[in-house]
Formats: C-alpha cells, sequence, structure tokens
C-alpha cells in the first residue's frame, strides 16, 4: 500500500495505491509476473476506483546474464476520459564477477502511444551477504508518467 501525496500545486488530492502480485518462477531459468494497481480517492475524484494492470517475464539463461521485459498499465485503463499511455520496459542485466557481488544493468522505457524513450542504467552490488546496495539512474521524457 502507498499513500500519494502530490504538491498540492499540482492540484490532485491525496489518494492511495494499493498493488497485488503475482510471481511464478516456471522454470529455472525463465519466470513470470503479474501485479494490479488499485487507486481509492475521494469519491469524487477521476482516481478513485482506477486499476492498472502490469505483466512482466525475466529470462536468466546463465547466472551472469538476464533480460527482462514488463508491459506497464496493459489493461489501458482511462483518467478522466484520457487514455493512460501502455509503456514497455526492457532490461539486460550482466554480472561480471558471475555472482551476485556485482550487477549491471541497462534498460529502455518505450511510450506505446507517444513513443517516448527513456533508457536507465542500474547498479547493485552485494558486498557481503544479506547486504545489498542499489542504484537507479535513468532519462525520462518530462510527457513519460503524464496521461
Amino acid at each position: 500500500m502507498q499513500w500519494l501525496r502530490p504538491a498540492r500545486s499540482m492540484g490532485y488530492d491525496d489518494s492511495a495505491k494499493i498493488s497485488l502480485a503475482l510471481g511464478w518462477r516456471i522454470k529455472r531459468v525463465f519466470a513470470l509476473g503479474f501485479s494490479y494497481h488499485w487507486f481509492l480517492a475521494d469519491g469524487d475524484s477521476p482516481m478513485d476506483s482506477l486499476g492498472t494492470m502490469d505483466l512482466g517475464m525475466v529470462l536468466r539463461p546463465r547466472e551472469w546474464l538476464g533480460a527482462g521485459l514488463v508491459v506497464r498499465n496493459l489493461n489501458g485503463p482511462d483518467y478522466d476520459g484520457f487514455p493512460i499511455q501502455r509503456t514497455w520496459d526492457m532490461e539486460i542485466t550482466a554480472r561480471p564477477l558471475r555472482d551476485r557481488r556485482l550487477e549491471l544493468g541497462v534498460g529502455l522505457r518505450i511510450g506505446e502511444r507517444r513513443g517516448d524513450l527513456d533508457p536507465r542504467f542500474l547498479f547493485s552490488t552485494e558486498p557481503v551477504d544479506g547486504l545489498r546496495i542499489f542504484g537507479q539512474g535513468d532519462r525520462r521524457n518530462s510527457r513519460t508518467d503524464a496521461l
């Protein structure tokens, strides 16, 4: 559950987001995931009862190589009469040390309707078992998360 508090200058009220997800490892090298996000807001808000679905898959043919794909807003819901853009997130990761101590990745988010292209770079390290440090940087088109 998330509590969403946009800046007052944006003109949106606070809302809540409840997410439910299910992951299924089909084979040692392949997994699927599904999530549903339900928004709750004041009764007269267009955000109230909005629902979005995401579908993802991961392929890890080798311990040191992985690829993933997530389709966000799969159901293409409307917000206040405007369709929310479906996006495709693709990512490739590599573990140069062939274990979890270091993982590097590059990804790309593509907006289906507007053709936005937003690259992303990832870094993850597990210097000792149980301690994971993660960083991500992206260049996001100012329109990407808008309707």
